[in-house]
């Protein structure tokens, strides 16, 4: 017999807790924490920014590298691949992504991107 889904609703508008990985609570704990001038120093934060509008902008820049993605009527892998880089690299701080690698095992060949 399968597990019921546990959807728990935490009063957040792009949250949603499924299953049972992190807790409801934990979530709630960590969205009620403050920004603290010590806390966004430690992200690096330009002087003058606070975490909040940091957290803005880099969504901002993914939406747009989505959105760009979105238009594109007919995706290849090298679609996907350029958006999958450009999301890590500009949004996520992966400055140091390499690719696409090729793998060879005995005959084989791999291109790993």
């Amino acid at each position: 017999m399968a597990c019921p889904s546990r959807v728990a609703e935490l009063g957040l508008d792009a949250v949603t807790v499924e299953g049972s990985l992190i807790a409801p609570e934990q979530v709630q704990k960590i969205a009620a924490a403050p920004a603290t001038p010590k806390l966004a120093a430690s992200y690096d934060c330009p002087r003058g920014t606070s975490l909040n509008d940091e957290i803005a902008r880099y969504f901002r820049i993914g939406q747009a590298i989505w959105l760009d993605y979105e238009r594109i009527k007919h995706k290849t892998v090298t679609h996907t691949v350029r958006f999958v880089h450009d999301l890590l690299s500009q949004c996520f701080g992966f400055d140091d992504l390499a690719g696409p690698v090729e793998h060879t095992e005995g005959n084989r060949r791999y291109r790993l991107a």
